[in-house]
């Protein structure tokens, strides 16, 4: 796993260049049968990986696999500390587990085999075609004013996809993120309060993203409801999103300004005529 996981960010770091199976052994304190052994693994898992005798392998521009290695390259802020898994059951159940550990904790999934989205329902989280995150955050607020955190969140998504992908998206009901009426993102908001004070002790905020359709399509039941960021792959965008996202989230969490959120929030918000107001 540890050579791996090297692999991939030496690969990640030199992406577009090839780099000899020589060099990388080299590199890694590795057997030349060690690099081609992993580097077959990564294919497996879906890496692009372009092997040439005698130029070596290359991580492909058009390669688009989450690691935390691009996820950081393309990361302005360093305060967040970021776990990439192939699989998990819900990157929010997990934020919850680990409630107990500092503010800043990132965890993202290739995929989830329990999703969860709002009023009990299940977020589907088929792997490779999507984002799937939560971030662990520990404001100094009372339960009433927590709401701006998820309207925060939908802001940060929405700047992260204007900037990085071009493409002006919406805001439908409280969170839902649309591109042409469908929804393409889902935000999920869960905290635990302290009962006597009020105080808001954490917020798992978790954040799932449609950006390629499924291979097989999306579930009958939501089919005529979702879309996805985009009809084909691209080359090397979902860190490059991801990083924007967290780092739209920590710049506002750190630096509130609830007028600016607020504003940036209707406008984006496909329902211009609702009110809402934070005390």
């Amino acid at each position: 796993m540890a050579i791996k996981n090297s692999l991939i960010e030496l690969l990640e770091n030199n992406r577009g260049r090839y780099l000899s199976g020589e060099q990388i052994a080299m590199k890694l304190g590795v057997t030349r049968a060690a690099v081609w052994k992993n580097i077959k693994v990564l294919k497996e898992e879906g890496y692009k990986i372009d092997a040439i005798t005698n130029k070596g392998y290359m991580l492909s521009n058009m390669d688009d696999s989450i690691s935390d290695t691009a996820i950081y390259n393309y990361l302005v802020n360093s305060d967040m500390r970021i776990e990439v898994y192939d699989e998990i059951d819900s990157t929010n159940k997990q934020i919850k587990i680990r409630s107990d550990e500092e503010e800043g904790l990132v965890i993202v999934a290739k995929s989830q085999t329990k999703g969860r989205a709002r009023q009990g329902k299940q977020f589907f989280s088929p792997k490779d075609t999507g984002i799937y995150f939560s971030v662990l955050l520990k404001p100094k607020c009372k339960e009433k004013e927590a709401f701006i955190i998820a309207l925060m969140a939908g802001v940060a998504v929405c700047e992260a996809i204007h900037n990085v992908c071009k493409i002006m998206p919406t805001i439908k009901k409280i969170n839902d993120i649309c591109i042409g009426g469908k929804k393409i993102c889902g935000i999920l908001t869960q905290a635990s309060f302290d009962l006597e004070d009020e105080s808001t002790e954490y917020i798992a905020l978790g954040i799932g993203i449609n950006m390629y359709p499924p291979d097989n399509g999306f579930p009958s039941d939501i089919m005529t409801a979702v879309g996805a960021l985009y009809d084909e792959r691209k080359g090397n965008i979902k860190n490059k999103l991801l990083a924007s996202i967290l780092d739209n989230i920590w710049e506002m969490y750190k630096n509130p300004d609830k007028d600016k959120i607020l504003s940036k929030y209707m406008e984006y918000n496909e329902n211009k005529e609702i009110t809402i107001s934070i005390s």
